[in-house]
């Protein structure tokens, strides 16, 4: 009799717990926040600019012909600043003098180059560091133009001296940009020898193609904001050659906005469901909104089988930046599940759950994000499980015109500058140490600029 009492207990308590409502569960918006972390300083209203033009005489090959895009560059950065009520011009050599606004459009003849002219004497070599200076008390931006080349190839010098000033902790939302160019030339350059010592070669650009221009740089030193802006107008104003480069070394968000989970390209395998609004299993509602950007699985009991979903979504790089390296790109995850007993959910005991879900094989281009999402059901316990995948970038990729556009010691290729490479790289260093820096720091504050996006889940296994 009381083995029968004890079974009809048991059957009621089973028949009425199956009648409990699930546990109704909407994520709210801090489950996937999707804001873009903020880590630039607002820049204040008045900028001091300072053009710097390098007037030694590896420069006037640039102005024998007075079309060349180094002119054509010239008048434009002319007409750009002109208009701007706190700017100063500067003759650069290895020092950097002032000159007057009357005085900087002469740059485009060949007396502000050759000694000729007692308003410009002549100059030995030029030290682009001279007119990389401290900020005063407005923001600054400084401009120099230059073929980049350095006596005894000093260009670690310039790198130091724009860490010093521009790229560190004390200038936040500064960066820099470099704007290079092929121009026609026809004169004497200079080479740096293994050996310490320098020669110069003659190059002329006459009978030769666009792609064998001699190439000349405008750095931009100052706020973001304002190289990005200005970078446009050139963009617009000057007649680039196809074979023109605008890049920009910024320590700030890569991204305009983080990049969300959407629809994955290949189709599901069997026992695998990708729910529109809900997942229910009897136990907890989980519910979400239009606005959420959440990928809802549901996955049946009997499945198993680990399996992979591709997927390709935009991506909102800021324009001139340099690109992530599909390489370098990490992952953190975040896993919750739902706890029966107190209905919420929360951070899982089972540590295997880290292994359940992986994303890899990365592929970055301007514009999209391809990446392939791979899912262990077997790790996972029937229940329903939020899972936040924050994507992180651990390096920045190199362009190919870097190499291509790069000299060695004892190169008479004048249509390559000498040890750019070295520069380029050695300023997108200082730009990835900031942004880990930047990353460590605010870790708890969510404030990293390494973030690119944020992929969310939420996994039904029944």
């Amino acid at each position: 009799m009381r083995t029968k009492w004890l079974t009809a207990i048991v059957a009621i308590s089973l028949s009425l717990g199956a009648c409990y409502p699930p546990t109704q569960v909407k994520l709210e918006r801090e489950d996937c926040d999707l804001s873009l972390p903020v880590n630039q300083t607002p820049q204040s209203d008045t900028i001091d600019i300072a053009i710097h033009v390098d007037g030694t005489p590896s420069m006037e090959g640039y102005v024998q012909n007075n079309t060349s895009y180094y002119v054509k560059t010239l008048e434009a950065l002319d007409s750009l600043f002109r208009v701007e009520p706190n700017v100063q011009y500067y003759r650069l050599g290895e020092t950097s003098e002032p000159i007057n606004a009357n005085q900087f459009p002469k740059a485009q003849l060949p007396q502000f180059y050759d000694g000729t002219d007692p308003d410009f004497p002549s100059l030995e070599n030029n030290k682009t560091e001279a007119a990389i200076s401290p900020t005063g008390k407005n923001d600054r931006l400084s401009v120099i133009v230059t073929d980049l080349y350095q006596k005894d190839s000093d260009i670690t010098s310039v790198s130091k001296k724009i860490k010093e000033h521009y790229l560190n902790k004390d200038k936040p939302g500064y960066a820099i940009g470099i704007l290079a160019i092929r121009s026609e030339f026809n004169g004497d350059f200079y080479i740096e020898n293994i050996q310490g010592t320098s020669t110069k070669a003659p190059y002329d650009t006459t009978e030769r193609p666009p792609e064998e221009y001699r190439p000349f740089y405008v750095i931009f030193l100052g706020p973001l904001s304002k190289i990005t802006d200005y970078f446009d107008d050139l963009h617009d104003e000057v007649p680039l050659s196809e074979d023109s480069k605008l890049v920009i070394f910024s320590p700030q968000n890569i991204v305009s906005k983080l990049s969300h989970i959407q629809a994955p390209q290949r189709t599901p395998p069997k026992g695998v469901e990708i729910k529109k609004k809900s997942l229910n299993n009897r136990y907890v509602a989980l519910e979400v909104n239009d606005r959420q950007k959440i990928q809802l699985l549901e996955i049946d009991r009997d499945n198993n089988n680990q399996f992979e979903l591709s997927y390709s979504v935009p991506f909102a790089h800021l324009r001139y930046q340099l690109l992530p390296d599909p390489k370098s790109i990490k992952t953190k995850i975040d896993i919750k599940e739902f706890k029966r007993f107190y209905k919420r959910f929360d951070k899982p005991e089972n540590s295997q759950l880290q292994k359940a879900l992986e994303l890899k094989e990365w592929e970055v281009t301007k514009n999209q994000l391809k990446f392939i999402t791979s899912i262990d059901p077997n790790l996972l316990e029937p229940n329903v499980y939020h899972f936040t995948v924050d994507v992180i970038v651990g390096d920045l990729k190199e362009q190919s015109w870097w190499v291509e556009w790069n000299a060695n010691e004892n190169s008479t290729d004048g249509s390559k500058t000498q040890n750019l490479l070295r520069f380029l790289r050695q300023l997108k260093r200082i730009t990835m140490e900031l942004i880990d820096e930047d990353e460590k720091e605010n870790e708890e504050e969510k404030e990293n600029p390494a973030l690119i996006a944020r992929f969310c889940y939420a996994i039904q296994k029944n």
